[in-house]
C-alpha cells in the first residue's frame, strides 16, 4: 500500500499506482478534473499525471512516482534553505500555471506534495476537490489556493 487516507487507498499494481475509493464514493469528477488539466498542461513536469480509470472498481490509475515521499514526511529542518525555495518555487508555477488554465487544486498540503530529493523535484497529487472555475468565482479559488501555498512556505521555514 502506497497511501491510505479517508477517500480510500492507494496501491501499487503493476508499476502504476491505483486509487480505489471507499465503498458509495466515486473517483469519476477526479479523473475528468486530472484528465482535462493533463491535456491541457501536457507533460508538466510538477503534476501527477492519469492514466485511466476503471468504472467497475471506481478506481484511477496514475503514474507512480518512483523514489517520491509525501512532504509531510521529510525531517524539512535538515534540508538546506536553497533546496527548500527550490521546491516552494516549484509550487508556486504549478499552482499559477493550474490558475491560468481556470483550474484550483483546493486541497495543496504537505499531504499532496510529494518530493524527489534526488531530482530535487516537487510533484502535486491528490485532484479529488480540484475544479475548473470562471469569473467572479475564480477570485476566491485563486486566493484560497494561494493561501495554501503561503501555509507551505511556513511550513518549510522560509
Amino acid at each position: 500500500m502506497l497511501g491510505k487516507g479517508t477517500f480510500g487507498q492507494v496501491t501499487l499494481t503493476d508499476g502504476v499506482a491505483v486509487k480505489t475509493p471507499r465503498r458509495g464514493q466515486s473517483l469519476a469528477s477526479e479523473y475528468e478534473t486530472l484528465r482535462a488539466i493533463n491535456r491541457l498542461l501536457p507533460e508538466h513536469p510538477h503534476l501527477v499525471r492519469v492514466l485511466g480509470y476503471e468504472k467497475s472498481t471506481e478506481s484511477l490509475r496514475m503514474e507512480f512516482l518512483e523514489n517520491h515521499q509525501p512532504m509531510n514526511k521529510i525531517a524539512w529542518d535538515t534540508i538546506q534553505e536553497t533546496e527548500k525555495r527550490r521546491y516552494y518555487r516549484q509550487l508556486k508555477r504549478t499552482v499559477a500555471d493550474l490558475h491560468d488554465i481556470g483550474y484550483a487544486h483546493h486541497d495543496i498540503a504537505p499531504r499532496n506534495l510529494m518530493i524527489d530529493r534526488s531530482k530535487r523535484s516537487l510533484r502535486l497529487i491528490d485532484f479529488g476537490k480540484a475544479h475548473s472555475f470562471r469569473g467572479d468565482l475564480g477570485y476566491a479559488c485563486i486566493r484560497e489556493d494561494r493561501q495554501a501555498v503561503k501555509r507551505i512556505r511556513d511550513y518549510l521555514g522560509l
